[in-house]
């Protein structure tokens, strides 16, 4: 599959996605569907590629997304009325520069019974996430207190990833004889 959008603005063009192939790696997950890998191929010469994955840990252990909706139920109920730590990694890539960062926030979650656990899960919302739950969705309401990153718990860091394209990449942007441009667009990061 390849979808390519081109943005042109001040002279900068980005990729909002980059070429992937799906390849089966012969390994069947617990649940019997197959583990793919995905290869990235012909990055464009001057592309960004902008990366970012999320990570919920609670007590040491790494909280990953869950298997299927019994699976769901038990990381929800692992992370209810307590507080976890989000980790979101951020990696930014242009001809070979590469910058990366990580925002960590701590996320409590309210109490939860049965039956919200249960709602919850049957709107599918779940099930496609890190410690099974979107912070930009319906779980958002049950969340208690966020210390940290908001855009970070939802999967990409937006102050880290504009950090990183002030400090490692925007001089590879623009040439040299641009630098007013450049101060401009620092500034609009």
């Amino acid at each position: 599959m390849r979808i390519e959008r081109h943005f042109t603005k001040a002279g900068l063009t980005a990729y909002d996605s980059i070429a992937f192939k799906k390849v089966d790696v012969g390994m069947k997950n617990p649940d019997g569907s197959t583990v793919f890998q995905m290869d990235a191929v012909e990055v464009p010469a001057g592309a960004l590629v902008i990366a970012a994955d999320t990570t919920v840990v609670v007590d040491g252990a790494i909280l990953g997304k869950p298997l299927d909706r019994s699976d769901a139920r038990r990381l929800l109920t692992t992370i209810a009325g307590r507080t976890h730590t989000v980790y979101t990694g951020v990696a930014l890539v242009l001809d070979g520069t590469e910058a990366v960062d990580v925002a960590t926030s701590e996320v409590t979650i309210a109490a939860l019974d049965g039956p919200t656990i249960d709602a919850y899960i049957a709107t599918g919302e779940p099930l496609d996430k890190a410690g099974a739950y979107g912070i930009q969705g319906r779980a958002g309401a049950f969340v208690a207190e966020l210390r940290g990153s908001y855009s970070g718990v939802m999967g990409l860091p937006l102050y880290e990833t504009a950090q990183l394209l002030r400090a490692h990449l925007l001089q590879c942007l623009l040439p040299p004889a641009s630098a007013p441009q450049m101060t401009a667009m620092c500034a609009a990061i």
